[in-house]
């Protein structure tokens, strides 16, 4: 019995909810248990989301964390994480994002597993070196194993920046490749949250280039 914990809303993105949603998919069978319960999603206050948590553990569910965000891991949602997990002798299973600070630097713990399914350069590995029990890279990567299709190599750069974008990343990447100028096909993903006037600045550019 897996219990999976993931953020969603406009504040937090798209992408913690869509990732555990394909491992479910990857490993679901007829004999494992998946429950997904998702701040934001199905969820709207924090201290019962993390009090599921906390049931979740001493229920003896395998419990899976995917919320690395430093719009939901503020000090108080910390220091409660900490107090339900440090006693905990179970693995907790982590899936974490390259950044210095993420889930599993911040609770330092000697029972959880960490898995970065990222790419990255080697500055960005020696920041991880902290974290003691861990895998990373692209073979790694979470995705919806019964959607994928072969099909004929077509190379292109797909710009996706998750579900808010809330620093604009795509726009910026966007004015970068318009002065490149470079003969590739380009795909943007609009994520779900976009705000309108966001998509429309993005469209606009897109039309002006060819991009998709």
């Amino acid at each position: 019995k897996f219990s999976l914990f993931s953020i969603c809303s406009k504040k937090f993105g798209y992408g913690h909810f869509n990732r555990v949603q394909n491992l479910i998919s990857i490993l679901k069978d007829k004999n494992k248990r998946f429950n997904h319960y998702s701040y934001g999603k199905n969820y709207k206050n924090k201290d019962k989301f993390i009090n599921k948590i906390n049931q979740e553990i001493i229920l003896k569910k395998k419990i899976i964390l995917d919320f690395t965000n430093k719009f939901f891991l503020n000090k108080n949602t910390i220091f409660k994480l900490k107090k339900i997990l440090k006693n905990e002798k179970n693995p907790i299973f982590i899936i974490d994002e390259p950044k210095k600070k993420n889930l599993s630097t911040i609770l330092n713990l000697n029972n959880t597993k960490t898995l970065v399914p990222f790419d990255m350069d080697y500055n960005i590995k020696k920041k991880l070196l902290s974290i003691k029990k861990i895998k990373y890279g692209f073979e790694y990567f979470i995705y919806p194993i019964k959607k994928i299709k072969k099909k004929k190599k077509v190379f292109v750069i797909l710009i996706s920046f998750g579900g808010s974008d809330n620093f604009e990343g795509t726009l910026y990447v966007l004015k970068l490749l318009q002065k490149l100028k470079l003969k590739k096909d380009i795909i943007v993903v609009n994520g779900k949250h976009f705000k309108k006037n966001y998509k429309n600045k993005l469209s606009s550019i897109c039309k002006k280039n060819n991009f998709k």
